[in-house]
C-alpha cells in the first residue's frame, strides 16, 4: 500500500491561499505517491478533533494554514497520543514557526518540500495541559494576534500585529509576576513576559540565534521590566534591537521548566492563540517530542 497523508486545512487563514491551491498541492503528493485524507475545517478549534480521530490512518499528518492551526494539529496528536511526522505548509499570515525552520514561504514550493523532506525531531512546549511549538505569553502585546481582525491579517499580514500592538500602547500597564525555575526566582513589575521554543519572539523582536537550540530540551524565557519613564522605555528598546539583555531591564534565561505566578485575569497566549488563566501557569518543554519534516 501507499503512503497516505492526512491534509488538515483552514480554508480561511491568509487571504484563503491555501484553499485556492489544494488541488495543486493534492496533485504534489499524489505525484510523490500518496494517497490523500483532506479535511476542511468549518469553525476555529476544529483541527483539534480532526487530527485527533483521523491521525492513525496516515503516515504523515500536514496542516496547511497557520500557526494557530498548525498548534490545533499538535494539540490533536497529543490527544491522541499518536505521533506521526508533521510537514506544514505554511498560509497564514505571519508564519512565524515556519520563519524559524526556513521553511519556503510559497505554498507550492513548501508542498514539495514536505514529500522531499526529510524529518528533524523538535522540542514542544506545554502550558499546562495545552501544547505550543513556539510561544506562551502574557502581557503587552500577548492578546496582539487573537484580537487582530482576520481582515487586517489577510491585508497586511504580520505588520497587522504591529499596528494593532501600536494600539494597545496606551493601555498597557505593570504585571506583577513570579517566575520559578529550577535556577532562578524572578520576580518584579513585568510588561512582557514569554516562553518561547523560537527564534523570533512573535515574529517582531529576534532573539540572539547562538543562545537558541529549538531541540535542547529548554525554553527561553524573556521578562521585560515595566519602564518607569521615556528614559528606561528607550533602553529598553534598544536592548531588544541589540540583542543586549541587560539584568535591569531584560531577564533572558533557558530552563526546561517554569512555575509562573500572575494577577487573577491576566491575559495569555499560546501560539498567538488566547490561554486561560490559572494560579499557577505550569510551563514545560519536552525535548524531541514531534519529527518536523523541514
Amino acid at each position: 500500500m501507499g503512503k497516505k497523508a492526512l491534509l488538515i486545512l483552514n480554508p480561511l487563514a491568509g487571504r484563503k491561499r491555501g484553499e485556492k491551491l489544494i488541488n495543486k498541492i493534492i496533485r504534489i503528493f499524489t505525484d510523490h505517491g500518496y494517497e490523500v485524507l483532506l479535511k476542511i475545517t468549518a469553525f476555529h478549534g476544529q483541527a483539534i478533533d480532526l487530527c485527533q480521530h483521523c491521525v492513525h490512518e496516515a503516515d504523515i499528518v500536514v496542516p496547511i494554514g497557520g500557526d494557530g492551526t498548525l498548534n490545533q494539529v499538535i494539540q490533536g496528536m497529543m490527544n491522541a497520543n499518536i505521533f506521526k511526522p508533521i510537514g506544514f505548509i505554511p498560509a497564514g499570515s505571519s508564519n512565524v514557526f515556519s520563519g524559524n525552520l526556513g521553511l519556503p514561504k510559497q505554498i507550492l514550493r513548501a508542498a514539495v518540500n514536505v514529500v522531499e523532506g526529510s524529518a528533524i525531531p523538535l522540542d514542544i512546549g506545554f502550558l499546562n495541559d495545552r501544547c505550543f511549538s513556539f510561544i506562551t505569553s502574557f502581557g503587552a502585546f500577548s492578546n496582539t494576534s487573537y484580537l487582530t481582525p482576520q481582515k487586517q491579517k489577510n491585508k497586511w499580514g504580520q505588520l497587522a500585529y504591529v499596528f494593532q500592538a501600536l494600539k494597545d500602547l496606551p493601555s498597557i500597564k505593570p504585571i506583577h509576576a513570579k517566575v520559578i525555575t529550577d535556577e532562578y526566582v524572578f520576580e518584579d513589575d513585568f510588561i512582557f513576559g514569554s516562553f518561547t521554543n523560537s527564534l523570533t519572539v512573535a515574529g517582531i523582536v529576534r532573539l540572539d540565534h547562538s543562545r537558541v537550540d529549538l531541540a535542547d530540551g529548554k525554553m527561553e524565557i524573556l521578562l521585560i521590566k515595566y519602564p518607569k519613564n521615556a528614559v528606561e522605555l528607550s533602553r529598553t528598546l534598544t536592548a531588544l534591537r541589540k540583542k543586549e539583555y541587560d539584568p535591569r531591564i531584560i531577564r533572558f534565561h533557558s530552563t526546561a521548566n517554569a512555575t509562573v505566578f500572575t494577577p487573577k485575569g491576566t491575559e495569555w497566549s499560546i501560539d498567538g492563540e488566547c490561554a486561560a488563566w490559572s494560579e499557577p501557569m505550569t510551563i514545560t518543554i519536552k525535548q524531541k517530542l514531534i519529527n518536523f519534516i523541514g
